[in-house]
């Protein structure tokens, strides 16, 4: 092995089987800490008009915020990759802090999610349809 090729691997972090392990793991967790902050900000804040329906969404909680999270930085990479015409290198602290904040605010990122996918599969409108006039029609 080139002394070139051990210091890009000892860069890269821990590998199992060729594969960089550490930042898909911190990803997914730092959402769980997301996801877990929200909970528990939810649980102090309604601690005395508790709804006991909420009990098992706070326990999987969690676990939707590291998803989510993990989603939110792979997004972060599509888009990034997307938009720049030359190899880039992305810090891993911004896919850290995109996982955490997404894991928190998990409901916004899937709102928007939702509303992207109306955007890109829904049915069009034509102007007639909208309530709108169409152009060179007016009264």
């Amino acid at each position: 092995m080139a002394a070139s090729e051990s210091s890009v691997r000892a860069q890269a972090g821990p590998r199992v089987a060729g594969f960089v392990w550490i930042e898909p793991l911190l990803g997914l967790g730092l959402g769980a800490m997301g996801g877990a902050l929200i909970s528990l900000s939810g649980t102090i804040a309604y601690r005395l008009q508790w709804n006991h329906d909420f009990d098992y969404w706070h326990y999987v909680r969690p676990w939707v915020g590291g998803i989510i999270g993990s989603l939110g930085a792979l997004v972060l990479i599509v888009l990034i990759q997307l938009s720049t015409t030359t190899t880039s290198k992305l810090d891993h602290l911004a896919l850290y802090v995109v996982a955490f904040i997404v894991g928190y605010r998990e409901q916004s990122f899937r709102d928007l999610i939702k509303r992207a996918g109306d955007l890109l599969l829904a049915p069009g409108q034509s102007p007639n349809q909208s309530g709108q006039q169409a152009p060179g029609n007016t009264p």
